[in-house]
């Protein structure tokens, strides 16, 4: 947590919005920290809710099966949710390959860019 400066934004992930881990660490956060913190899960009106600057709602009307109630669509609907959001300030920042490679410099997506090398997309 102490990476946290004021300013930042955290999303905090419960789709019961009760986990104890995620309030927990929600509560430390919030304690002396000016950050926002945006909640992502089935309810506001949950414990994490409360904790909360922002919620997106995530409710699904089920999860994939009904005799262990499992995140399955819901965890799906979240990451699908979270990347959205990543591309978006990607974009609205002007993020590009150069900025991946400093933040991601060994790994393969990083050492691709700074090795020049092309995926069959940039070659279209």
């Amino acid at each position: 947590m102490g990476v946290l400066v004021p300013g930042d934004c955290v999303v905090a992930l419960s789709y019961s919005g009760a986990t104890e881990e995620v309030i927990r660490m929600t509560e430390h956060i919030r304690v002396d920290r000016r950050v926002c913190v945006v909640g992502m899960g089935r309810s506001s009106d949950s414990p994490l809710g409360a904790l909360c600057d922002a919620w997106i709602d995530s409710a699904v009307a089920s999860e994939l099966s009904d005799s262990v109630n499992a995140p399955t669509c819901s965890s799906s609907l979240m990451l699908a949710i979270g990347d959205a959001i990543a591309v978006l300030l990607m974009n609205r920042r002007q993020f590009g390959p150069a900025d991946f490679a400093r933040n991601h410099p060994g790994g393969y997506l990083g050492r691709s860019v700074s090795e020049g090398v092309t995926n069959s997309k940039d070659k279209q």
